[in-house]
């Protein structure tokens, strides 16, 4: 292994302590791909809706159909907000819910296993400040996808900050729609 010395000679301390310094910021940056990749790995998990539809594009066409179908089609449908279950049409595949409603959905008192879909609505200012953890979709046998609709003002990044846990099955997707 090769020695590298400093004659005392050609530097003075406060030039060594540059030196020192520069050294320290090569190695951190030789360091610092693998930190923002991994930060990229895990925003790649959640996109936004247009981003994700046009990269999933490269599925089978029934599937993307399917989805389209979920996405912009009336479904029978389940909405859970606030302790209060309401039921339309028969065997629901889509969730609508809210970030306060999140924690007591696993004991929620309606039917799971055909739900594909849940809409996790974000309509109140306070809303975009909760924590989205995903973890409580675990008795949900059939669910494929998670819809974050941000109707108030947000940001991608603070969406990508709240949410946690995504089980591996899972894909999610934002948008933030003032309109809606």
């Amino acid at each position: 292994m090769n020695k590298i010395t400093l004659k005392t000679g050609l530097c003075n301390p406060a030039s060594a302590s540059i030196i020192k310094s520069i050294l320290i910021f090569i190695i951190l940056l030789t360091y610092s791909p693998g930190f923002s990749q991994s930060e990229r790995i895990d925003s790649q998990k959640l996109n936004e809706i247009d981003v994700f539809l046009n990269g999933f594009s490269s599925a089978e066409p029934s599937e993307i159909m399917h989805l389209k179908s979920l996405l912009d089609d009336l479904q029978p449908a389940v909405y859970f907000e606030s302790g209060v279950v309401n039921v339309y049409g028969e065997q629901p595949n889509s969730l609508f819910t809210n970030p306060d409603s999140l924690n007591s959905i696993a004991s929620a008192d309606f039917e799971k296993k055909n739900i594909e879909i849940v809409t996790i609505r974000l309509s109140k200012s306070f809303d975009a400040s909760h924590m989205i953890d995903l973890s409580v979709f675990g008795a949900f046998p059939k669910l494929k996808y998670v819809y974050i609709l941000s109707a108030v003002e947000n940001n991608p990044q603070n969406i990508i900050r709240k949410v946690q846990n995504i089980p591996s099955r899972l894909q999610v997707f934002y948008k933030i729609d003032l309109g809606s």
